[in-house]
């Protein structure tokens, strides 16, 4: 029994008295955990979230909503609200596969990306080969010119 596990006569009726037990739960738990007590812990842990789940289960009660304690997990019940559906229902294959595919556009995309991006960084590159080519081209023609001193220019300058 719950309320066994966790010493008490009774189990918490309002969310005041669950705060209350909250705390004496923690105690516990760090009490057994100093003492290498982990089983007795998960047992701690797992009654306060029994008798949670009575408080919840009571106050929906009191609400209008009637639920039956313990036949779903909080995992499910998160889910199932969020969807709209019944949170005990699997999820269905279809959104595994929907995943998948989703999965698979996003790699394809990525892949795309970096082919452009390699792409573009080849035609810069190659952008800047052709310019280094033109410069050197240019200093092989400089070089090339004959470069002549004053006495053959002015020699030139006379015959024409």
């Amino acid at each position: 029994d719950a309320c066994m596990v966790l010493g008490i006569s009774k189990g918490p009726t309002s969310i005041r008295e669950l705060a209350k037990l909250q705390k004496r739960s923690k105690e516990l738990c760090k009490y057994y955990l100093k003492r290498d007590r982990r089983q007795d812990a998960k047992k701690v842990e797992w009654a306060y979230q029994q008798l949670k789940k009575a408080v919840k289960a009571s106050e929906k009660s009191a609400q209008g909503d009637v639920e039956i304690v313990g036949v779903h997990s909080d995992r499910g019940e998160k889910r199932g609200a969020e969807k709209g559906q019944d949170p005990a229902a699997p999820e269905p294959k279809k959104r595994v596969a929907d995943r998948r595919a989703d999965r698979r556009e996003a790699i394809k995309e990525k892949l795309a990306a970096r082919r452009a991006e390699k792409e573009s960084a080849v035609a810069d590159k190659e952008k800047r080969q052709d310019a280094i080519k033109e410069r050197l081209a240019a200093k092989r023609l400089m070089k090339q010119v004959r470069v002549l001193s004053e006495d053959e220019s002015r020699r030139g300058a006379l015959e024409i």
